[in-house]
């Protein structure tokens, strides 16, 4: 075989030898394997990453659950809020319509009581002249106590009412001020559950390409053939020896090559072995 004729195989990395799939003289096709080193580690590193990358994706579905179950539960809060913001509302102002009547009644009993006042004052010279007798002073008096008594009912029951409205309107404010801080809570755990998504993200993205990187290195641990050929010689004769980076392992004459084209295949061996190795990573 014409010297120079030849392209001479290398690894790119430092490994033992954990299969041996040729011999010298025989013929191999561009992409076959040609010997494997220790793939172990590789191996192991590999599935380090892949369970740190599916561990990383479901921990991201688990804080977008979150999310999405955060969202959920405040607009259901919103809504009983407001449903019953809305009742207690309806009942100040039943509470207020309940007071303007007092207000309107008690004016009424006062204008009573001051026409009664008016009649027991009236009456009471003509009892004393006798004109009058004893028993209508004292039924005007009855009346006069009445109408005061009245007076006195409704405006506790108006005061009651006041309070009533106070109450109500007091509860309506809480209850509005304990829907914004749950709103603002909400809001708040919402955005750092969308800051940690950030954070996964980022460590996905980082996790990918370090995957990446390690399927390239066990892809570098399998040793193929650059070109279609023949194994002329083989510098690697048994299981466990270590090679190195660089450590010229096998050589292979090209088929069909001429003899004047052995100078050419002498300089450029290296360089396609090498861009072969990077087309196939």
């Amino acid at each position: 075989m014409p010297k120079g004729e030849v392209y001479k195989v290398n690894p790119v990395e430092l490994g033992k030898v954990a299969n041996i799939q040729v011999t010298e003289g025989q013929t191999v096709k561009i992409g076959q394997v040609l010997l494997e080193l220790d793939t172990d580690l590789a191996k192991s590193e590999v599935e380090r990453l892949e369970q740190l990358l599916n561990v990383a994706q479901l921990e991201l579905i688990e804080k977008k659950s979150l999310i999405d179950r955060a969202l959920m539960e405040v607009q259901t809060r919103q809504a009983i809020a407001l449903a019953d913001s809305q009742g207690q509302q309806a009942a100040i102002a039943q509470a207020e319509a309940k007071a303007a009547t007092l207000i309107g009644q008690i004016s009424q009993q006062e204008a009573a009581k001051a026409a009664s006042e008016e009649r027991v004052e009236r009456l009471k010279p003509l009892v004393e002249e006798g004109s009058l007798s004893q028993e209508a002073l004292f039924q005007a008096d009855q009346n006069l106590r009445e109408r005061t008594l009245a007076i006195t009912q409704s405006q506790g029951e108006l005061n009651q009412t006041k309070a009533e409205i106070n109450r109500l309107q007091a509860g309506l404010d809480q209850k509005a001020g304990e829907r914004d801080t749950t709103k603002l809570q909400t809001e708040q755990r919402i955005r750092q559950l969308q800051s940690e998504m950030t954070q996964i993200r980022a460590k996905i993205g980082e996790n990918r390409n370090l995957l990446a990187s390690a399927k390239t290195k066990l892809k570098q641990r399998y040793i193929y053939s650059p070109i279609d050929g023949t194994i002329s010689t083989l510098h690697v004769g048994k299981i466990g020896e270590v090679v190195q980076p660089g450590q010229n392992i096998a050589e292979i004459a090209p088929q069909g090559a001429p003899p004047d084209l052995a100078g050419k295949f002498a300089q450029s061996r290296g360089r396609i072995c090498a861009a072969w190795h990077a087309s196939t990573t």
